[in-house]
């Protein structure tokens, strides 16, 4: 099924990183995603407020079945280790 805005609603299948998750459009975006079922890796450079901000989306979609599917990955965009880092794991 189809949202007014043309996005899947059921994206169980799918899994999407989301940088700059902690906060902004990047919160915004890995709460929609998770709340369309999609498996989120929400990548921030600071791993304590990534792990707050999945916390807030958890407790924002509540009781949804089946519970969001978040993972918080450190990720700083002006470092390559850190880059190379998360790319070795996905």
């Amino acid at each position: 099924r189809q949202s007014r805005v043309g996005i899947a609603r059921d994206l169980e299948s799918k899994t999407f990183v989301v940088t700059g998750a902690n906060s902004g459009i990047g919160f915004a975006t890995a709460r929609s995603l998770a709340e369309r079922g999609g498996k989120v890796i929400m990548a921030c450079r600071d791993e304590a407020k990534c792990e707050r901000a999945a916390e807030d989306i958890r407790r924002a979609l509540g009781s949804s079945q089946p519970p969001p599917l978040l993972e918080t990955r450190r990720l700083d965009l002006a470092d390559l280790s850190s880059i190379s880092a998360l790319a070795g794991y996905l």
